[in-house]
């Protein structure tokens, strides 16, 4: 536990001692070798779909947007001696751009209800096993995961950057520069 404590997120660490690399290196930490697993699975799983689909650099890109929205988000509302740690952001992210393709592809899927059915099925899959066991995460971190998923599309893909999608696409930069930033500013200023 004393590996976790000095490596995992730790509020008073990253925002009263500088310590900036908690905020990844809690990424690669997992309280037990259960946690260890089912990340594992359900990251093979789900993140070579991702991989196939996005390709190499915007699946790291979309790995480091989740940790950053999920790791801050976690840190600001944490209490300052909690210890938070896994990918549990980077699997919610994975589970927003799921939900970010029904969403704009939505008019053009044949079989809705079957791929709806999946998406749900999937979801509550993914959080149903990490919270049977001991240690389940952060909620926050997982829905700054999830956001930061939905709106990854939206804020760096070129071809969204027109009509209706343009609106869409600046809504999501600045609700998600707002959530970093405040997220940031939340764990800075807090005793």
């Amino acid at each position: 536990m004393n590996v976790l404590k000095k490596i995992g997120i730790n509020r008073f660490a990253v925002s009263n001692n500088y310590q900036y690399y908690k905020l990844v290196t809690a990424t690669f930490l997992h309280s037990n070798i259960w946690n260890v697993l089912i990340n594992t699975y359900y990251l093979m799983n789900i993140g070579t779909i991702i991989e196939k689909n996005y390709g190499k650099a915007e699946y790291i890109i979309i790995m480091i947007l989740s940790v950053a929205c999920g790791n801050l988000l976690t840190c600001a509302t944490s209490k300052c001696l909690d210890v938070q740690m896994g990918i549990s952001p980077i699997l919610s992210g994975f589970i927003g751009l799921f939900l970010q393709d029904i969403i704009v592809h939505y008019y053009e899927l044949i079989d809705k209800l079957s791929i709806f059915g999946n998406f749900i099925f999937s979801f509550l899959s993914l959080y149903l096993m990490i919270s049977i066991f001991s240690y389940n995460g952060n909620v926050l971190g997982n829905v700054g995961g999830i956001l930061a998923g939905v709106s990854y599309p939206y804020i760096f893909k070129s071809d969204n950057f027109h009509g209706n999608d343009k609106k869409l696409k600046i809504i999501f930069a600045i609700f998600i520069s707002l959530l970093l930033s405040g997220s940031l500013l939340g764990y800075m200023f807090q005793s």
